[in-house]
């Protein structure tokens, strides 16, 4: 199939069905594919938690004896130098997609670090390493916190 054949199965697919896997063998296609996941990008709403989620392997990486996806959670982390694994750990998946700056949420009182510095400065030391710009979202219960608690807790 040419690029004219390509651009009129993209064009019907609106109105039909068209088979994918034909598609994927297009070198068009692959070459859109391969630019695409060359952009360099930018992640606006990353959860730190999201990409450890059922990742077995990683926390076994790490010692932590688990059986099974559901139990693989960013809450099994208990100190700043596991923290740090997992933040590179999640980094570099941003990374090998080709995101260059991210916004990562996530909660500065977890088990990680005695103190907010030291979760952010963990990020940071990795984020260098790794060489994706990285902006913090906190993400703090606030039924838990009160407003003035919250910025306390910012300011620490």
């Amino acid at each position: 199939m040419d690029i004219s054949g390509f651009i009129q199965k993209v064009k019907e697919s609106r109105s039909e069905k068209f088979d994918l896997d034909e598609l994927r063998k297009n070198m068009v296609y692959k070459a859109l594919i391969l630019a695409v996941r060359n952009w360099p990008k930018k992640d606006m709403h990353c959860h730190f938690s999201g990409p450890l989620k059922g990742d077995i392997e990683f926390f076994r990486s790490l010692g932590i004896k688990i059986n099974s996806e559901e139990e693989a959670s960013d809450e099994l982390i208990k100190n700043l130098e596991d923290f740090k694994k997992a933040v590179k750990h999640v980094l570099m998946q941003y990374a090998e997609d080709g995101v260059k700056m991210i916004e990562l949420r996530f909660n500065p009182y977890k088990k990680y670090s005695p103190n907010i510095g030291g979760n952010l400065q963990a990020i940071c030391e990795v984020a260098a390493e790794v060489e994706v710009l990285v902006h913090f979202m906190f993400s703090l219960n606030r039924k838990k916190y009160k407003p003035d608690q919250i910025i306390e807790i910012i300011d620490e």
